[in-house]
């Protein structure tokens, strides 16, 4: 008898405003040390939708409350890691480090009942170019230039 084995989904956000990301430094994920620049996101819970765990994970590791749905929201989907669909939700804003600098990004964040994972130390802005250098396999962030290399090859994102 076969055993049906669910996919995992994960859910990442580009924030853009044409030029400049939206990105963490630091903390732990998995328990484990982050390396590099990594983009907000993390587990798809069962009860939620791709548009609910991108607000709970942006919540949780930058302390911003965003709208994420709508239309300032467009999907890209990568499905390109094993037993894992990772899926990319691309909104653009006016300014990103307005948004770092107004939402108070680098305010203390009070660490929730999520055991796995901290919020990022920084939250700040890099540009489109210095994010596909940043994202690589030696940070284990290879996965976040698959994400914004899919959002521009669907026209999403704008190198």
């Amino acid at each position: 008898m076969y055993k049906t084995i669910k996919k995992k989904e994960k859910v990442y956000l580009i924030i853009h405003d044409g030029s400049n990301v939206l990105v963490g430094q630091g903390g732990k994920s998995c328990n484990k040390d982050r390396m590099g620049f990594h983009l907000p996101g993390g587990t798809k819970q069962d009860s939620e939708n791709e548009q609910g765990t991108a607000k709970r994970e942006l919540k949780e590791e930058t302390n911003i409350d965003l709208v994420v749905q709508g239309d300032n929201c467009a999907q890209s989907t990568v499905v390109s890691y094993g037993n894992t669909d990772v899926h990319f939700l691309v909104i653009k804003i006016p300014s990103v480090p307005e948004l770092v600098k107004k939402k108070g990004a680098n305010s203390k964040i009070k660490k929730d009942e999520n055991t796995w994972d901290e919020p990022f130390n920084v939250v700040t802005s890099k540009t489109i170019k210095e994010c596909m250098e940043d994202f690589t396999v030696n940070n284990s962030t290879e996965w976040f230039g698959k994400g914004l290399q899919a959002a521009i090859d669907s026209g999403l994102l704008k190198k």
